[in-house]
């Protein structure tokens, strides 16, 4: 079993007054001998997490600017982790067989279970090699850097700031982009990915007062930007569509500039063959284009088109009040940078009980004069031209969004006389969860749990009034 041994030392400068200023502190990870002999070499990370911080403020010097800088701390940190996720494959440095998995159905409904076999009337599971064994597959590592301020300034605000930065180094992952599937075997995890996540996280609040009146108001900013830096890639993959130096869960495909209104515009455009050398352009239909210039457009013009799901930067305003038995409360939460891939509107064509959506309809193509932001009723129900097999732009959409996530009023009565007894109080309150929330996107919400950001069967926030009442016995 893993052991955890702590370690905090107050470090000596100079003499005794940084006794209370500075100090260093370290977290170590070890494994028992026992444990050591069971595995392989080079499974377990070294895991070293040290500390150090200063508070400026207790030192003499700075005594002179305590009545405007009231307290300041500087910290910092560095470190390496171990993560044990091998993405469901306990042992990736073995051989092993697995049971056949089902392969859906089969003429007359029959299950289409190739690898199984019957003994009489006893249907039993197949085997089958599973992943190729890596001997030197070990844990991701992960290094970890943090430089923060902690300060409180003319006793009124409160200041946090940490830049960060982690990279992420031996991620298990497999060849698969680069062995064709003529390969025949399942591919072993790898250690060969490689990821970095740097940003800065920030927190103020200020509190004060006006006679009887108490309020504060406090904000939060985190900018956080990932990248690929090592993974497994096809030899040739061009620079539009390689994804080493992007960040993850990036949106890739075919760029679109509106929808063909004439014929004359199709004429002068570069061709057209996203469904194929053969195919006729239509007025309505969307316009894909032509990245590389070589006047045709095809899967060589797939490219980069945005980062994604994971945004780039989140932030929060909140604030409360309070005078006499009066409370207030508010709390807002938004985030921008990132996109979503409105799948339900790119799967409509194959969906029967997909709508269209109403802003599709009203804007649709509907002859010279309408419309270029939306294809026409046909081009929306060709599966090339929206299918999610053919990621494009038009159904990349912005995830940007700002929400009033709580409201809340409360009003408090102490010591309440009821005859001989005194209740010691009593409070009612008006609370309004996610009241309000304002977006771009064409979906019910733009905050998605799907990892890839799809937007396919999402329904909507809900939006929650209630009324209160907290006794006090």
């Amino acid at each position: 079993m893993p052991v955890t041994v702590p370690d905090s030392n107050w470090v000596d400068m100079t003499d005794s007054r940084h006794a209370s200023a500075m100090w260093v502190e370290s977290t170590i990870i070890m494994a028992a001998d026992t444990c050591l002999k069971r595995i392989s070499a080079g499974t377990l990370p070294k895991t070293l997490l040290p500390t150090i911080g200063w508070v400026v403020s207790e030192e003499k010097f700075f005594e002179p600017l305590k009545n405007k800088i009231n307290f300041l701390k500087i910290r910092g940190s560095y470190g390496t982790l171990g993560n044990d996720n091998t993405g469901g494959v306990a042992f990736p440095y073995y051989s092993r067989f697995d049971l056949y998995a089902s392969r859906g159905s089969h003429n007359g409904g029959l299950a289409n279970n190739l690898g199984d076999y019957v003994f009489g009337e006893l249907v039993t599971k197949g085997l089958v090699p599973g992943p190729i064994a890596n001997a030197l597959a070990t844990w991701e590592t992960s290094k970890k850097m943090n430089i923060a301020i902690d300060a409180g300034l003319f006793d009124m605000f409160n200041l946090s700031l940490d830049f960060f930065k982690e990279t992420r180094s031996d991620i298990l992952a497999q060849r698969g982009a680069e062995v064709p599937w003529s390969f025949g075997g399942e591919l072993p995890l790898e250690n060969i990915g490689k990821v970095e996540n740097k940003g800065i996280d920030a927190n103020l609040t200020f509190n004060h007062h006006i006679g009887k009146v108490r309020y504060s108001i406090g904000g939060n900013f985190t900018y956080a930007r990932n990248k690929i830096l090592e993974m497994a890639e096809a030899a040739g993959t061009s620079e539009y569509l390689r994804k080493t130096g992007r960040p993850i869960y990036s949106y890739y495909g075919y760029k679109t500039d509106g929808i063909f209104k004439s014929q004359e515009e199709i004429d002068a455009y570069a061709k057209q063959e996203v469904a194929g050398t053969g195919y006729v352009t239509q007025l309505g239909d969307i316009k894909y284009v032509d990245v590389s210039g070589d006047g045709v457009v095809n899967s060589n013009d797939m490219t980069y088109l945005g980062n994604g799901n994971i945004p780039e930067i989140i932030y929060g305003i909140n604030g409360a009040l309070n005078w006499k038995n009066l409370d207030f409360e508010l709390t807002t939460y938004g985030q921008t940078g990132g996109q979503i891939y409105n799948r339900k509107r790119a799967l409509r064509y194959a969906q029967s009980n997909y709508n269209f959506d109403k802003a599709q309809y009203e804007n649709r193509w509907t002859g010279p004069g309408s419309t270029n932001s939306h294809p026409s009723a046909a081009a929306l129900v060709k599966g090339w031209n929206v299918s999610d097999q053919r990621v494009n732009s038009y159904f990349v959409e912005s995830a940007d969004f700002f929400r009033i996530q709580n409201i809340t009023l409360g009003y408090s009565l102490r010591n309440i006389k009821m005859g001989n007894y005194t209740l010691p109080g009593i409070r009612f309150s008006l609370t309004a969860d996610r009241p309000f929330t304002t977006f771009k996107a064409n979906s019910f919400t733009p905050e998605l749990s799907d990892a890839e950001g799809w937007d396919t069967e999402v329904y909507p926030l809900t939006s929650t009034y209630s009324f209160g009442i907290q006794i006090d016995f």
